[in-house]
């Protein structure tokens, strides 16, 4: 007579995995500008997940994380998918977990990273491997809730991907340099490459983005002295690539890691609106308030560690601004506050 109750117990596992089993991260922007607006009027990163089943799931008590060592770092507290239906989360950290639209605890790192979605029991129901997308774009299932995934032009948040047109090469692929960024003491013939068949590479030497007015590139030269080198793939027909960043810092003996800063030289020191500048409305008394350098304005650079060993340590874009007081803020030397944050890169 005990037989019955653990029969429905079963019942209603295999119930709940086989709905669970039906849910799909379908479709994801990291650079959302323009595609779609929260109820904000904000346009934030995003996440669309699809029930292809005949049954409506309720996602209430599941999560939703962006780290693979955290199986819990966002949970649902609503959210119904019905059948064969669409629900879109926006990944803006607002931290809504519990009225729709839903907002996760997290942003989305444009650079790529990948998303996993648990269930109540903090089982995986699936994951998915996000690469760099420019922006505007995103990428996702075709169709809707397959294993193959590729990128849209024209992302269709909410909505089905079955009427999109997908293509599994629309960015241009990357330059790759010859030598990696690191410490260096003779000098280097560097070359730079592309898988891009009929790609044409353009680089810059002051730490700017480089378009196609920058310095076309054709054969290797020769790198003698400290030097930051950044690159791009352009093709007609493509996205431009991302851009790729390599510091080659020489120094007769290295003892201590080296952190290197690059951006537009205009953003720090345009005479108007560069951040470590004093420019033209700074007051002629110490400690100079009004100076460009008292603002709190945050510039985009790329950072570069190299450990004390000359290995690359990590790449990624940050924000960055002048940091401290005023004795800080009017040396020559000024010191800097570093922002990690999904709107350049990882967190």
């Amino acid at each position: 007579m005990f037989r019955h109750p653990f029969v429905l117990i079963l019942l209603s596992l295999f119930c709940t995995n086989l709905l669970t089993a039906q849910i799909r991260i379908n479709e994801v922007c990291t650079s959302n500008n323009s595609v779609v607006l929260d109820e904000d009027g904000d346009s934030r990163d995003w996440i669309e997940l699809q029930n292809s089943g005949s049954e409506a799931v309720d996602l209430n008590g599941f999560y939703l994380s962006d780290k693979d060592n955290d199986t819990t770092k966002w949970q649902f507290q609503t959210g119904t998918i019905p059948p064969n239906g669409f629900l879109l989360i926006f990944a803006s950290n607002k931290n809504r977990p519990a009225s729709i639209p839903l907002h996760t605890s997290f942003r989305l790192s444009q650079d790529g990273e990948s998303l996993r979605l648990y269930d109540l029991s903090k089982n995986l129901v699936d994951s998915f491997s996000v690469p760099f997308i420019s922006t505007d774009l995103s990428f996702g299932a075709f169709p809707d809730g397959n294993s193959y995934r590729a990128f849209f032009e024209n992302p269709t948040p909410n909505s089905t991907n079955n009427g999109s047109t997908p293509t599994d090469h629309i960015i241009a692929f990357p330059p790759l340099f010859s030598h990696n960024p690191s410490v260096y003491t003779e000098p280097l013939s560097v070359a730079i490459t592309t898988e891009e068949e009929g790609g044409i590479i353009y680089y810059t030497l002051n730490g700017s983005n480089p378009d196609e007015t920058s310095t076309l590139y054709s054969t290797p030269f020769i790198v003698d002295e400290t030097t930051v080198i950044s690159s791009i793939t352009i093709k007609d027909g493509l996205i431009d690539s991302k851009v790729i960043i390599a510091n080659y810092v020489f120094i007769e003996e290295q003892t201590l890691p080296v952190v290197c800063l690059s951006t537009n030289p205009n953003y720090f020191f345009d005479f108007e609106t560069g951040i470590y500048v004093r420019g033209p409305n700074a007051e002629e008394e110490f400690p100079y308030y009004g100076a460009n350098f008292w603002s709190d304005t945050e510039i985009p650079v790329n950072v570069q560690w190299i450990d004390e060993y000359g290995q690359l340590g990590f790449s990624q874009k940050l924000g960055v601004r002048i940091h401290g007081g005023s004795v800080s803020r009017t040396r020559p030397m000024r010191s800097l506050r570093l922002l990690a944050n999904d709107d350049y890169g990882k967190d």
